[in-house]
């Protein structure tokens, strides 16, 4: 996606970073007039209870193929090196 230079001027006033862009893009919902799209406060805690779940389990491995899901799993039972 490309950022016209007003909203990288916006983004550096308001300590904005890519992230939060990219979450809000990915997680927000899109006004009836599909010119905004808002990432509000209880999106954001139900993924931090999401993000918490997935710490606390070691993160998730997702198996694909093709670009054809497989499987998934917690990764609490495997040691990565």
């Amino acid at each position: 996606m490309k950022y016209t230079m007003h909203i990288k001027q916006r983004m550096t006033q308001r300590n904005i970073n890519n992230t939060m862009i990219y979450l809000a893009r990915m997680f927000g919902e899109t006004s009836h007039s599909n010119d905004k799209i808002v990432l509000n406060k209880k999106t954001l805690l139900d993924l931090r209870k999401t993000i918490e779940n997935l710490i606390s389990r070691n993160g998730l491995t997702l198996i694909e193929d093709k670009n054809v899901l497989i499987t998934s799993y917690f990764n609490d039972k495997w040691i990565f090196i």
